[in-house]
C-alpha cells in the first residue's frame, strides 16, 4: 500500500499541512527570505524589514505602501509582470492575497511581525520547550492534531479495519507482511489490548532491526563496496551493518548511539562492540583511492565526514559552506572548517573485536614466528645435506670436479678471484631443484618432511588473526593543523581556525586536550554536543524522520534539512512535544514506535471519503 497519502491522516485535506499566514511579512518570511534575507539578497533585494523592501534591490523599491498594483513585489508574486516569483512555483492564493491587503493597507511591520532574522532566531536553533497537551484525547499525538483539525473545520477519517492495521504494522516494523494465520488471529483476537500486544510483539522481532537499520544504513551511506571506478569490497563492512542492526534491536538509547558512531574510540576504548560504531567513518565511498595524491584524498575524506555527521544528526547542510558562506542558513564559511578540525586527527584503524585481543595476537605471532624460524631450520638441514650431494654429483662433470666443489664449498665472502670464476661458470651446471630434492630423499627422510609440512599447516590454521572490524582512531594529542580552504582549494589555505562548535546553535571552541591526553578528545567534544539535551536539534531531527517513516511526510517536510529552506512545522508544538518526550523515555526509539503507533491518527483509514474533500 501506498504511504504517500498518509497526510489524509490529518483531515484527507493538503491545507491542513500548511496553514495559511496571517500577514504580509509571514508569507515573505517562509516563501522568499531563503533568498532575500540581508545577507543573501539575491538581485540586491532583501525582503525581512520594511525599510529593506522600501529601499528595493536592482529593479527599483520593491513596495509601494498604499498601492499593491504598482508595487514590484506584488507584480512579482502574481505573475503579473515579469520577473515571476518565487521561480519554484507561484504562491497560493491565498498567500499572494495576503501581500495585496497588507501592502495596500499601507505595508506597516511591526515588531512582532517582523520575521525571525536568517540566522540564531530561526526555529529550528532554539530548544525545544514541552508544551502542555490540548485538552480533547486521551491520547498526546491524537490532542494536538485534532486541535488543528477543529481549526481547520476538518473532520478525522475511520479506523482502519484489522486486516489493514496489521499489514500496516508488520510493514512498517518489520518490513515483512504478516502471514495469513497472523491476520486471523489478529482480526479474530477480541482481546482490548490486541493492537498494543501486536505492537510490542514486532518490536521484539530481530526483524524490526533489520528494517530500521536499513533506513540508518541509507542515511549513513553504507555500501559493502567502496565505489567509484574500481569499487573493491570493503573488508568487514557488515559488521558495522550488524551493529547497527542489534542497536536497533537491542533499544540501544539514542544518544548512546550517536556516541558511539563519531568517537567510540575515544568514549568507550575499552569496549570492542561499541567501537565496531567508528564503522560510521568507513562503510561509504572510500576517498583514499578518489584522487592520485594522498592530501586531496584526506580533503575530500574529511568533507564527507562534515557533510554526513551534520545531514543525519542534526540535519544541516554545513557541507554547502565548504567554498563560501552557506546561501540560505546562519552557516558562515569559517564553521565548516572548524567542523572539519574536529574529524582532522581521524585516521583509520580496524578495531579488534575482542578485549585484549591485540596483545594476545601479538603473543601469538611471536610464538609463531619462533616455531616457523625453527621449522625453516629443520627442512633446510635435511635440504641442505641432500642439495649438496645431488650438486656435487652434477659437478663432476667439470673439467676439474674438486676444484669446483672446492670453490662452492668456500664461505663466498673468503672465496679467492679464481673461485669466483669457476663458481660462475658452473652455475647453471650446478644448479638443483627441489623437485630432484624430493625424489632423492630416503623413506625415513621423506617421513621427516611429511610430519614437518603438518605441523607447518596447524600453525597457519591455529594462529589466524583475530575478527575485527574497520574503524577509526584518533593520532593523538598533537593533531594537522587546519586552514580556510579559499573558494574550497585547500591549495589555497587561508586563516587557521581550531575545531568548534557551529555558530548558529551557540558556536565555541572544543578544548585542547590535557598535557598527557592519548587523543584530541575532539570528537569526544563533538559527540557529546551533539547527544546532549540541550541540543535543539538532535532530538527533533529523529523524531521527525520516525514520524515521516511511519505517516508518510515528516512534520517538518525536509527530514535531513532543518535550515531556512526547510520552512515551518507543520505541526511545530507536535514536533517539540515529541522530541522533548523521546529524551525523557531515555532516548527510547522503541518506545516512541509504541508512543506514535497507538495513537488514533496511526491507526486511521487511508481511504479517500467524501467527508472530507
Amino acid at each position: 500500500m501506498s504511504r504517500s497519502i498518509w497526510p489524509l491522516v490529518f483531515g484527507l485535506f493538503p491545507a491542513l499541512l500548511t496553514a495559511a499566514p496571517a500577514d504580509g511579512p509571514s508569507v515573505l518570511h517562509q516563501r522568499c527570505i531563503q533568498c532575500h534575507a540581508a545577507k543573501t539578497a539575491m538581485s540586491g533585494l532583501a525582503v525581512d524589514s520594511r525599510e529593506a523592501l522600501l529601499k528595493g534591490g536592482a529593479r527599483g523599491p520593491a513596495i509601494q505602501p498604499g498601492n499593491a498594483a504598482g508595487s514590484l513585489l506584488y507584480k512579482a508574486v502574481a505573475h503579473t509582470a515579469e520577473p515571476h516569483m518565487p521561480p519554484t512555483g507561484k504562491l497560493a492564493d491565498d498567500e499572494i492575497g495576503a501581500i495585496r491587503e497588507w501592502i495596500d493597507a499601507g505595508a506597516e511591520w511591526s515588531v512582532s511581525q517582523a520575521p525571525a532574522s536568517a540566522g540564531s532566531n530561526w526555529w529550528a536553533f532554539q530548544n525545544p520547550e514541552k508544551p502542555a497537551v490540548p485538552a480533547g484525547s486521551s491520547h498526546p499525538v491524537d490532542a494536538f492534531v485534532a486541535r488543528k483539525l477543529a481549526a481547520e473545520g476538518l473532520t478525522t477519517a475511520p479506523e482502519a479495519d484489522r486486516a489493514t492495521l496489521i499489514r500496516r504494522a508488520s510493514f512498517d516494523l518489520t518490513g515483512l507482511p504478516p502471514s495469513y494465520e497472523d491476520v486471523q488471529a489478529f482480526v479474530q483476537d477480541k482481546d482490548p489490548q490486541a493492537y498494543e500486544k501486536l505492537i510490542d510483539r514486532l518490536l521484539a522481532s530481530n526483524h524490526y532491526g533489520e528494517k530500521w537499520g536499513r533506513h540508518w544504513l541509507d542515511l549513513v551511506r553504507y555500501g559493502d563496496t567502496s565505489g567509484f571506478e574500481q569499487d573493491p569490497y570493503t573488508l568487514e563492512a557488515y559488521r558495522y551493518r550488524d551493529y547497527v542492526i542489534r542497536s536497533f534491536n537491542d533499544d540501544k538509547p539514542y544518544d548512546r548511539f550517536v556516541k558511539e558512531q563519531i568517537a567510540a574510540d575515544e568514549i568507550y576504548p575499552e569496549e570492542p562492540e561499541a567501537r565496531v560504531g567508528t564503522g560510521y567513518y568507513r562503510v561509504n565511498a572510500n576517498r583514499d583511492m578518489l584522487f592520485k595524491v594522498e592530501d586531496l584524498n584526506r580533503v575530500e575524506k574529511l568533507t564527507d565526514y562534515v557533510d554526513t555527521t551534520s545531514k543525519v544528526f542534526l540535519a544541516l547542510s554545513v557541507g554547502c559552506a565548504r567554498c563560501h558562506d552557506h546561501k540560505f542558513d546562519p552557516i558562515p564559511q569559517k564553521d565548516f572548517y572548524r567542523m572539519q578540525a574536529i574529524f582532522a586527527p581521524a585516521v583509520n584503524n580496524d578495531v579488534f573485536l575482542e578485549y585484549n585481543s591485540a596483545r594476545f595476537y601479538s603473543l601469538a605471532w611471536n610464538t609463531r614466528d619462533f616455531k616457523l624460524r625453527n621449522i625453516a631450520d629443520q627442512i633446510q638441514a635435511i635440504f641442505g645435506e641432500y642439495g649438496k650431494k645431488l650438486r656435487n654429483e652434477k659437478l663432476q662433470a667439470a673439467e676439474n670436479p674438486q676444484e669446483v666443489i672446492d670453490a662452492y664449498d668456500t664461505v663466498k665472502d673468503e672465496r679467492t678471484p679464481r673461485q669466483e670464476e669457476l663458481v660462475t661458470e658452473y652455475e647453471d651446471l650446478a644448479k638443483v631443484g627441489n623437485d630432484e630434492i624430493y625424489a632423492a630423499l630416503s623413506q625415513e627422510d621423506q617421513e621427516r618432511i611429511d610430519a614437518i609440512e603438518k605441523r607447518l599447516v596447524g600453525l597457519f590454521k591455529n594462529y589466524g588473526p583475530p575478527p575485527m572490524a574497520p574503524g577509526v582512531i584518533d593520532v593523538g594529542r598533537e593533531s594537522p593543523r587546519t586552514y580556510v580552504a579559499m573558494r574550497g582549494n585547500p591549495e589555497a589555505p587561508g586563516d587557521e581556525v581550531g575545531p568548534g562548535y557551529l555558530t548558529a546553535l551557540g558556536g565555541g571552541d572544543i578544548p585542547d586536550p590535557p598535557l598527557h591526553a592519548p587523543t584530541t578528545f575532539r570528537r569526544k567534544h563533538l559527540a557529546e554536543w551533539i547527544a546532549s539535551p540541550k541540543n535543539p536539534l538532535t532530538a527533533r531531527v529523529m523524531v521527525n524522520r520516525m514520524w515521516q517513516l511511519h505517516f508518510g511526510e515528516g512534520l517538518v517536510a525536509t527530514p535531513s534539512d532543518f535550515g531556512l529552506r526547510a520552512g515551518q512545522p507543520s505541526h511545530p508544538e507536535l514536533l517539540d512535544w515529541l522530541a522533548v518526550t523521546f529524551v525523557e523515555k531515555g532516548w527510547s526509539m522503541k518506545q516512541m514506535h509504541r508512543l506514535l503507533m497507538t495513537s488514533e491518527a496511526y491507526k486511521r483509514s487511508s481511504v479517500e471519503s467524501e467527508a472530507a474533500r
